[in-house]
């Protein structure tokens, strides 16, 4: 296949859970031959171009090597080693635009603008800015309560918005951003949760205050509805601090624990990857690290001791953070062991349907001196909805996801006589892990839904010592990216 060396970016496209989905439309042209056309019109262009220069002998040579491969990043990467990773990232740009710009020409399609991140495509891809994104500007206006002055212009919109804009990109482009940021919060206020959605109302009421002082007199042309917009946007930007600020000190919508290094490593990438705030605040009870806000509400983390049931294990630490932070869902990510070999790869998504303290248990002779061993405690039941939320999310990755019971307890299985026991006593037990139970206890006794998201890092047979720092890396990686799509969610 054309993207066959680019498996590891594409993933979802090699796998069997993905639906195939016929095309609406069939183009004439093949995307790749006309990429390949124009990077090679800008190789042999005299005078600057988009390539640096001094990327151009590998792209060349990838060109000449690539054997029918589609022209994706990775197939220039090999050719750029030795170049400062800027240079990728430059290479990495031209793709796009060229990809870009091959759409809109067979297509005659346009791009939608001030998105957060591509203000490179909004310079230099829109043909018809505003009307693209009439939809998303009205929308926005409208609930600034600026809609009247839409409806009045119905008749003649494109031609109002026209008059706005006049020729002048750096204006459009000024707008977009302004919207833009009106958006962002529009989607606070909107995904705000518990003691969050006062906070962000409070400020949406500020905010339409300052748009009305802007309106002493009725606007009488579109800049002056511009500058409202403008206004606006300034007075957002101005209410974010405060806003973080009084988020700070409320409650919090989904706690998240982990329990080692590596658990907290991952989780802290995913959050610099997202581009979130990170800030550490230090309660009475409970250190608290801030992730930011999502659309499923302001999320933290809290870092416990491994096991569950130790002073500073996962029962002390979920117990006090519940206290201090009256989260609406606490969920934990990390590493687990697996049962299975065969149906359980590394990085295999386990998820809590209940929790089962295993060495809560009753040992009594029975015939022929035979140990006889009774279960003492009963399950921990993990919060369906959320359960279900993240089977749900879980059913379109190319990872394996697992839903069942997890074993818990402070032992750590590294044997596989041992582990074989676990699997006769609990044959529906999908892993097991050391802090579960104490997620259950403290989130139980303070009426807080919970759930475990956890990845397959070795089987618990005795070889967790084979490529151990790399497997729990991926296991880390791949629930914290399960904790995110969550988060993430609408």
């Amino acid at each position: 296949m054309l993207y066959e060396h680019d498996r590891d970016r594409y993933s979802r496209y090699f796998t069997d859970t993905l639906p195939i989905f016929e095309p609406t439309r069939h183009k004439a042209t093949g995307t790749t031959e006309a990429l390949v056309g124009d990077i090679e019109r800008m190789l042999g262009a005299a005078g600057p171009s988009l390539l640096p220069d001094v990327a151009k002998p590998g792209i060349e040579r990838a060109l000449r090597e690539r054997d029918g491969r589609a022209v994706t990043s990775a197939l220039f990467s090999p050719y750029l080693d030795a170049q400062p990773p800027v240079i990728s990232g430059e290479v990495r740009r031209v793709i796009s635009s060229c990809y870009t710009t091959q759409y809109q020409q067979v297509e005659g399609a346009d791009i939608a603008t001030g998105l957060s991140g591509f203000s490179y495509f909004d310079a230099a891809f829109p043909r018809g800015f505003p009307n693209f994104d009439l939809g998303v500007l009205s929308k926005t206006l409208r609930q600034l309560g600026l809609g009247k002055y839409l409806d009045r212009r119905a008749a003649d919109e494109m031609a109002f918005w026209e008059s706005v804009l006049g020729s002048s990109r750096a204006e459009g482009l000024a707008l977009a951003g302004a919207v833009q940021q009106l958006i962002n919060f529009a989607r606070q206020a909107e995904f705000a949760a518990g003691p969050s959605r006062g906070a962000a109302r409070t400020l949406a009421d500020r905010i339409g205050g300052w748009v009305e002082s802007a309106r002493e007199n009725e606007p009488q042309s579109g800049r002056d509805l511009v500058n409202a917009v403008l206004l606006a946007a300034a007075a957002i930007a101005q209410a974010t601090e405060e806003l973080g600020a009084l988020e700070f000190h409320e409650g919090i919508d989904v706690l998240v624990v982990v329990a080692t290094d590596i658990e907290e490593e991952a989780l802290r990438a995913a959050i610099t990857a997202r581009s979130r705030p990170a800030s550490v605040e230090i309660r009475p009870r409970a250190v608290v690290r801030h992730m930011g806000r999502y659309r499923r509400g302001t999320a933290a983390f809290v870092r416990c001791r491994i096991g569950g049931h130790s002073l500073g294990g996962a029962l002390d630490v979920t117990r006090d953070a519940i206290d201090e932070l009256s989260p609406t869902s606490v969920v934990m990510v990390g590493i687990a062991f697996g049962v299975d070999e065969q149906t359980q790869p590394i990085g295999s998504v386990l998820i809590s349907e209940a929790v089962i303290d295993y060495e809560s248990k009753k040992v009594k002779r029975g015939r022929w001196d035979k140990h006889i061993v009774e279960q003492r405690s009963e399950p921990g039941p993990a919060d369906p909805h959320l359960v279900d939320a993240f089977r749900a999310l879980g059913a379109g990755r190319s990872s394996r996801t697992q839903v069942g019971p997890l074993l818990s307890d402070h032992t750590l299985v590294d044997d596989l006589a041992f582990r074989n026991a676990l699997v006769d006593r609990f044959p529906a037990a999908i892993g097991g892990e050391m802090e579960g139970y104490g997620i259950y206890v403290a989130a139980a006794g303070r009426n807080t839904p919970w759930v475990l998201v956890k990845a397959v890092c070795d089987w618990g047979d005795g070889k967790k010592s084979f490529e151990k720092d790399a497997r729990q890396r991926l296991a880390a990686r791949e629930a914290v990216e399960r904790l995110f799509e969550y988060l993430d969610a609408p």
